[in-house]
């Protein structure tokens, strides 16, 4: 599924695009205990975010990129994200990495590790 909506916060719009893939059979709901999200956030003041997040049961694995002038801000709060992750009953693990331009398809098709490349050509 692909979602292009605005995220609001404090009054104000920011664009986010949303990515999930899921393992589910058939079925008309999504796999919540095994699935895969890229969600990419474009905040004025801090660049473009992008998340890419897997859950396999309880375990939740986050990467998140951000523009190298944004990478510190991140890291000071990441035990805070952390901690209210881990709360909510998963097995965390996060990394924040400096955002490394042009690379962005190439990593969505190692994500999601099935040959996707007709929507990731799609939406290049």
């Amino acid at each position: 599924y692909y979602l292009d909506i605005p995220l609001t916060v404090f009054n104000k719009d920011f664009p986010l695009k949303m990515i999930i893939k899921d393992n589910r059979e058939g079925g008309k709901t999504l796999d919540s205990k095994d699935i895969k999200l890229v969600i990419s956030v474009d905040a004025p003041r801090l660049g473009i975010i992008d998340g890419y997040i897997e859950i396999k049961e309880r375990k939740l694995k986050v990467n998140i990129t951000v523009p190298k002038e944004s990478l510190q801000l991140f890291k000071r709060n990441e035990e805070s994200l952390l901690s209210s992750l881990n709360n909510l009953g998963y097995n965390t693990d996060i990394q924040f990495n400096p955002k490394e331009e042009g690379y962005e398809v190439s990593l969505l098709t190692r994500f999601f590790q099935q040959g996707n490349s007709v929507l990731v050509d799609v939406l290049a």
